[in-house]
């Protein structure tokens, strides 16, 4: 989150408008938070990627951002 708030092109917040836990609760546990293994859910909004051209607009913001995150965890 503190990677993406850098970036000024879109607003990033977390469990907004709801919580992952109130939906999708399932695989994160499963394959992440019960095995110890960092994980991450990112929900972006279908328009942001309807074309390639948003679609790689959005890949230049959150590789970065997730980069970061990686490198976070050493």
């Amino acid at each position: 989150m503190a990677a993406l708030a850098q970036q000024d092109k879109f607003t990033s917040a977390e469990n907004e408008p709801y919580s992952f836990a109130e939906s999708d609760w399932y695989t994160l546990d499963r394959h992440g938070l019960s095995v110890g293994v960092p994980n991450v859910y990112i929900e972006v909004r279908n328009d942001l990627l309807s074309n390639e051209q948003r679609i790689n607009k959005m890949a230049e913001i959150l590789a970065p951002a997730i980069e970061a995150a990686f490198r976070a965890l050493d």
